[in-house]
């Protein structure tokens, strides 16, 4: 039993050895092919490393600028003319330039007033160029006939290149063109005033400017202090000249009425594609006036605003606060003064329910030829004084007023 014992421990030995030698063998051949470490080590180098999969961003990317939009249909190419009857003495013309697939340029001549004109000229253009379609544009409030000889005539030249006008779908712009400041167009904006009362404004723009802004409806109080009428003269005009909201101050005594109105044209500055925030308010040079006045395109003789102003009375500085629209002197009232009271309400006589002298000027809009109060006459000429200063803060000429 322990010799046969010896023989099968011997004979597994045998087979473990051999078993060991053959695996060894086989390996040492597979690995002929395997580079040496300086090769793997001169491989691994040489390796790209392994791709990674994109981070998901963190802040959403701006969108890019709208491209014009382009037509929907093909256009003979080339420039044509066509003419409407609008309010001008002769008919309004437009030449119109085609691509074969876009509206390019519209040119716009005309003999219509020149500030009724300017609130469709060039909104009007820029709105048919943008949107590749005279399409449900409306007709622009207190410039209608201007506005629609503009699509009637644009309409014929797009009949005269071959397409038909009801065939051009408009794209509706959602941000302004490439450079521009606004998408063109009028903007209705509403919102509730004093006591609730429903404010709805018009505002126009073209691509780079504020053209108009008019008040179309408002419940704001007329009578007594008549609040409506300290800012709806004078802040849409303000607006217009400095191209922004920024650095506008509500009116005292109207501050209702003026946030109202800042705050829907704030809304139609966007609407417009624009930020409100954004627009650097207009520098105004000495002398320079907005091109067209107080309605019908009469001159402006006075740069909207409040304006305060003071002169040496009988018992030291008398302060005047002036609200001037374009076109003349809204309200003059004293806001401050040393005068003995006795004096002052002679000039003043509060006690009758109205300010004698300064509802002289204020109606009458001057401040020439107005009989001085007797017993008064320092008061009187403090207050006339002011006034003419006040005149001269807004731009205007006291001596011609």
């Amino acid at each position: 039993m322990k010799r046969k014992n010896t023989m099968n421990y011997r004979t597994l030995r045998v087979v473990l050895v051999l078993t060991l030698f053959i695996s060894t063998l086989a390996l040492l051949s597979a690995c002929g092919a395997c580079p040496s470490p300086e090769q793997e080590t001169a491989a691994t180098a040489a390796a790209p490393p392994p791709t990674q999969a994109a981070a998901p961003a963190t802040t959403e990317q701006p969108a890019a600028p709208e491209p014009p939009a382009t037509a929907t249909v093909s256009f003979t190419p080339g420039t044509f003319t066509a003419s409407a009857e609008s309010f001008g003495e002769s008919d309004l013309v437009v030449e119109v330039t085609f691509t074969e697939n876009s509206i390019e340029s519209i040119d716009v001549q005309h003999s219509d007033t020149a500030s009724w004109a300017r609130r469709a000229i060039p909104t009007i253009p820029q709105m048919i160029i943008h949107r590749q379609s005279t399409m449900d544009i409306d007709v622009i409030a207190s410039a209608t006939l201007t506005s629609g000889a503009i699509l009637e005539a644009v309409n014929d030249t797009i009949v005269q290149a071959g397409a038909n006008p009801n065939d051009l779908v408009p794209t509706i712009p959602g941000q302004p063109l490439p450079g521009a400041t606004f998408i063109a167009g009028q903007y209705i904006v509403e919102t509730n005033s004093w006591e609730d009362a429903p404010m709805i404004m018009q505002v126009v723009f073209s691509q780079d400017e504020i053209v108009r802004v008019d008040v179309l409806e408002h419940g704001d109080s007329t009578t007594g202090g008549n609040w409506a009428g300290r800012a709806i003269p004078i802040i849409p005009h303000q607006v217009e000249e400095v191209q922004s909201t920024a650095g506008i101050d509500t009116i005292a005594g109207a501050t209702t009425t003026s946030t109202s109105v800042l705050s829907l044209i704030d809304e139609a500055i966007v609407l417009a594609g624009a930020n409100p925030a954004s627009l650097t308010p207009r520098t105004r040079a000495a002398g320079e006036f907005w091109p067209f006045g107080a309605g019908g395109g009469n001159p402006a003789r006075f740069h909207p605003g409040v304006y305060y102003a003071s002169a040496d009375g009988f018992g030291g500085p008398l302060t005047v606060q002036a609200i001037f629209s374009r076109g003349g002197l809204v309200r003059a009232r004293v806001t401050d003064h040393s005068e003995t009271q006795d004096f002052f309400d002679m000039v003043f006589p509060s006690g009758q329910g109205a300010e004698t002298l300064a509802v002289i000027v204020e109606g009458e809009q001057t401040i020439h030829g107005i009989d001085v109060t007797a017993g008064a006459t320092r008061t009187h000429n403090a207050y006339l004084e002011a006034v003419a200063e006040a005149i001269r803060m807004a731009g205007g000429d006291p001596d011609g007023f």
